[in-house]
Parts: structure tokens; sequence; C-alpha cells
């Protein structure tokens, strides 16, 4: 009988860490590569093209669409930035960062190498603490219903560039926004994109509207999320190139006009809002306007509103007009026609 209860035991202990796993695999690649561009080695492309084959590698180079050539350019600045022979060139291109913005943060990695090492270490050390610290801060923003474990989701931890990804599975976080996010306030970061993967959407049924719906889809999916982390974003210690909130907040007001008018066109049979227009209609995935909206809804007391309807696009505009004309700085409407419209397709899918 005990040896029931032990193996038991063990099954589910083994399960549990099979199903959330966090995987190192693409650091651990990188730094042997950087360690040995110090002694001037050049970077072969065998090597190079091993360290691509990471699975968290490859689903940041697929969502960012980096062709042959761009990852080409990657590798070359690696070079640039670690071999010691390319210190002059290295340090004539930094003063032009945006030109080589590929440059400066691979520059970043190799200036802070020890304290990113020190970050993704102690979370090898101790998964379930990091684990816990992102779900905390998800279901911050989650009904009860959906506070479930992302129990198939593997979150890759990658040393380019300075982002993170969800994929419709699996998370990707580069290890210079998660270790900067998370200083800001540690779960953050895991915590907005872990809400990517456990929020649901209702779905219409309306075929004319379709993406109509999926661009108020990703604002939801966006806004909603950013009210997890990107405020933190406004601290001081929030590095320049990951001070995304005064930004977002900025953006939003020349794009929600524009916004309204792209809906109006479509009601009107102007023109449909298609597939191809998503980018431009709600920019960036919906970050802009979603961020600016889901601020102007929470700071208006409609937070706990928005929970309850998290799977619900469409409440989420109504409710961001509801707070608009609340809202002490006059932030810009929906006109009435678009609410009309937006009601009528939630009158017509019966949710």
């Amino acid at each position: 009988m005990k040896f029931i209860i032990y193996a038991l035991v063990f099954l589910f202990c083994n399960t549990s860490i099979k199903a959330q796993e966090i995987n190192f695999d693409a650091l651990e690649k990188y730094f042997s590569i950087t360690d040995s561009l110090r002694q001037n080695i050049p970077l072969s492309k065998n090597t190079w093209n091993n360290f691509l084959s990471n699975k968290g590698v490859q689903l940041y180079i697929n969502n960012n669409a980096l062709d042959e050539a761009t990852l080409e350019i990657y590798r070359k600045n690696l070079e640039y930035t670690y071999m010691p022979k390319y210190d002059s060139l290295l340090n004539a291109r930094l003063k032009e960062r945006e030109k080589h913005f590929i440059l400066w943060v691979f520059n970043n990695y190799k200036k802070q190498e020890l304290e990113l090492k020190n970050y993704y270490k102690k979370i090898e050390e101790n998964k379930s603490v990091y684990l816990d610290s992102i779900y905390k801060k998800c279901y911050e923003f989650l009904p009860k219903k959906m506070w479930e474990k992302a129990k198939e989701t593997t979150i890759y931890f990658i040393p380019l560039m300075n982002d993170a990804v969800a994929d419709e599975k699996d998370l990707v976080f580069t290890l210079y926004c998660a270790y900067h996010y998370d200083k800001l306030k540690y779960g953050a970061l895991g915590g907005h994109e872990i809400h990517h993967v456990l929020r649901k959407n209702k779905q219409p049924k309306n075929e004319k509207d379709k993406y109509l719906y999926e661009a108020l889809s990703l604002l939801l999916n966006e806004g909603s999320a950013d009210l997890i982390d990107k405020k933190y974003t406004a601290l001081k210690e929030c590095p320049e190139d990951l001070a995304y909130y005064e930004y977002l907040m900025e953006s939003a007001k020349s794009i929600l006009p524009a916004l309204d008018t792209a809906i109006l066109e479509h009601i009107n049979n102007i023109k449909q809002i298609e597939k191809k227009d998503l980018q431009s209609v709600v920019p960036m995935s919906g970050h802009i306007p979603g961020c600016y909206m889901a601020i102007i809804i929470e700071r208006n007391g409609y937070k706990k509103e928005l929970i309850k309807n998290i799977d619900d696009p469409i409440k989420f505009i109504l409710l961001y007009n509801k707070a608009a004309k609340i809202d002490s700085e006059k932030p810009y409407q929906f006109s009435d026609k678009t609410i009309g419209y937006i009601q009528k397709i939630k009158q017509k899918n019966n949710y």
C-alpha cells in the first residue's frame, strides 16, 4: 500500500513539473557563444544555426517575421559586440543608437551579463517562486473562473532583443526585458503574458463583422493585460527603451479618432475592416489604444466590471465610453453610431 502511495505522489509531482516548464537552453547556448567571441573566435554559421534552432528562438523569429537577411545582421552584430577586434567599430556605432539598435541591445546584454545571469539562475534554482509571482499578478485581472494554470505552456527565456511574445500556447521572454520588468515589479511581465494564455474570448457569428470584432478583441487582449505591467514602465528606474507607458498613452489620443472613423466607414460600407487593416486600426497588436482605454476604465472605478467581462471585447469598448464620459481629462469618446452598431452586434450574438 505504501508503495502505491509513494508511486502516486512521485507521478503527481513529476507531472506537475513537466506541465509547467521554464526553458533556459537558448541562454546557455548564447553565453557559450559569447565566451568564444571574446577570444576573437568568429561565430560560425553552424553554431549560429544551432542556436537559432532552439524552439523559443524559433517562436520569436516566426512571431517577428525575421528573414534570413535580418538574422545575418543579428549574427554580425553579435560578433561586433563581443569580439575585441571590433571595439573601435562598436564604440563608434553605439553613438547612433537608433541606427544600430540591434547592436545597442546586444551591448546591453554584454554590459549587464553578470546581473542577467544571476537573475535567471535564481529563477532556475526555484522555478515555483517565479511561477507563483506571475500567476499572482495575472489573477488580479481575471475572474476566479479563469484562475487556472497554463499546464501545457512552456516559458522560453531567450537572449534576443528587449520584448516578449505570447504564442498560442507558449511564451517567449527576452532575458533583458524580463530582468528589467521584474526589477520594477516581480512577476509583472510574466503575469501579462500568461494572461494572454488564460483569458478567453466570446466568439461572434456574424461574418461581416469578423475583423471589426477581431480589432476589438486585440484592444481587450492587450489593454487588459497592460494593466498588469505597463504602469511600472513609467517609473524613473525603468530603462528608456522599455518605458512604454507614456508612449502608449500619448499615441492613443490620435489613434482613437482614427479607429472610430474606420468603424464608421465599416458600418456605412465605405470600407470594410479586413485582416490586412488590423495593424493600422489597432497598432502594436492592440496595445494602442487598448492600454489607454483600460487605464481610463480602471481609474474611473470600472476595474471589477472589466474583470467580470474579461471575455467580452464589445463590453470593453462600451465600458471605455462609459468611463470616458466621466473622466476628468475628457478623453475621446466613440461616436453614438459606433456604439449603437457595436451594441447591435452584442444583441445579435445573444451575449
